[in-house]
């Protein structure tokens, strides 16, 4: 379940955000990429994660170096399509997202799309690497802890790394630099807090929290320790 308005005006109010509705229809994005890469967390292992991304990184290599290979009779016949190509619908979405990441573009006068095969072959190059260096990178956390396989519990789980990487890039653009602060000692209890002092990690907790009740900020200070630690690496 999403935020109500005035939830969202409430951490709005909270955390010093200005906009409410902004606040209420990004948590709804988050909240559905959270509840997807749950659903693949719970149906795919990290062996599995770490065969699928080797898979990725071969079909995509072997695309880079097709498209690198590639002649320009090639290049002229990919870049220019027929009017009638851009009627079907089922080609609709596909076009427009082309379109709107600058990879396609009509040529006036002649209804035709130009594509930018280079920067279709950068995206597919990318691919190809990232997902090689992902694969390599859970074969390492592997050899580290002298496995065989990597264990079940590698990232605390994607789709919890997911969220709070997207919160910390909606904090980090409406609020200020993001912190952790989870190591907090409760004066009375002697024992590490519970709640987090500092506002970006409440905040992070309230979100994550609302979206997943079962996950203990011991979780989210994980992630958000991983997520801070990557953004400076």
């Amino acid at each position: 379940m999403g935020l109500t308005d005035e939830e969202a005006a409430e951490l709005a109010s909270a955390y010093g955000i200005c906009d409410p509705a902004d606040l209420k229809e990004t948590f709804k994005n988050w909240l559905w990429a959270y509840q997807y890469g749950q659903r693949r967390d719970d149906s795919i292992s990290p062996t599995g994660v770490r065969n699928e991304l080797q898979k990725i990184a071969k079909s995509a290599a072997k695309l880079e170096g097709e498209l690198a290979n590639v002649s320009g009779k090639t290049v002229r016949s990919l870049a220019s399509v027929s009017p009638s190509f851009l009627e079907d619908p089922d080609l609709s979405d596909d076009l427009a997202r082309l379109n709107q990441a600058g990879l396609i573009g009509t040529v006036a006068p002649t209804p035709m799309i130009e594509a930018d095969i280079r920067a279709m072959f950068a995206a597919i190059r990318f691919i190809a690497r990232h997902a090689d260096a992902s694969a390599a990178g859970i074969d390492t956390v592997m050899q580290n802890d002298g496995r065989k396989t990597p264990p079940r519990g590698y990232a605390s789980k994607p789709a919890l790394y997911t969220l709070v990487g997207n919160i910390k890039t909606y904090w980090e653009a409406n609020v200020g630099p993001y912190t952790r602060n989870f190591d907090d000692y409760d004066d009375d209890s002697g024992k590490p807090a519970q709640i987090p002092h500092n506002p970006a990690s409440k905040f992070t907790v309230a979100c994550v929290q609302r979206i997943n009740p079962e996950i203990q900020t011991a979780s989210i200070a994980k992630a958000m320790q991983e997520r801070i630690a990557h953004a400076k690496s």
